[in-house]
């Protein structure tokens, strides 16, 4: 049975994807990252923490890994953060599993941290600076709109 979640993503092929990721090392950008990642439950991350390429590249030899997934967000920063990360990896004969990248970017998301949103199921309630009102994110158009507390 397939299930699907509001957001129109296939939690079941989603899942499918996390299992395949589970047998090599994922390299994320940030914590958020790798907490999105450990709800799958996904233990082989690396979080790049804004340090340099060359000794997170260090720290996967180190750990005696041969095969990585480069999961950087899917904008223009993480798309060129991946870029440079495979070119390092390649030089240190880690194979960079592209397939899997390619896979997870096909959910429509864009940061890797949305997708413990999947998991955790938020309500998309925001609430205002004003701690007496609470704005519905999917009927709030900036208008009126708000309610007591």
């Amino acid at each position: 049975m397939r299930y699907n979640n509001s957001k129109g993503i296939d939690m079941h092929k989603l899942m499918m994807v996390m299992d395949e990721i589970s047998e090599d090392l994922a390299i994320v950008e940030g914590k958020k990252d790798k907490k999105a990642l450990k709800a799958f439950g996904l233990n082989n991350i690396i979080a790049i923490n804004n340090k340099p390429l060359i000794e997170i590249a260090d720290k996967i030899k180190n750990k005696g890994k041969s095969q990585a997934v480069i999961l950087t967000d899917f904008d223009s920063k993480g798309m060129e953060l991946a870029a440079r990360l495979e070119v390092l990896l390649k030089r240190y004969k880690i194979k960079v599993n592209n397939r899997l990248r390619c896979k997870v970017m096909k959910f429509g998301r864009t940061r890797i941290e949305d997708f413990n949103k999947l998991v955790r199921g938020d309500c998309h309630v925001k609430v205002s600076s004003n701690f007496n009102e609470i704005y519905n994110k999917s009927s709030y158009k900036g208008k009126g709109s708000s309610r007591e507390t």
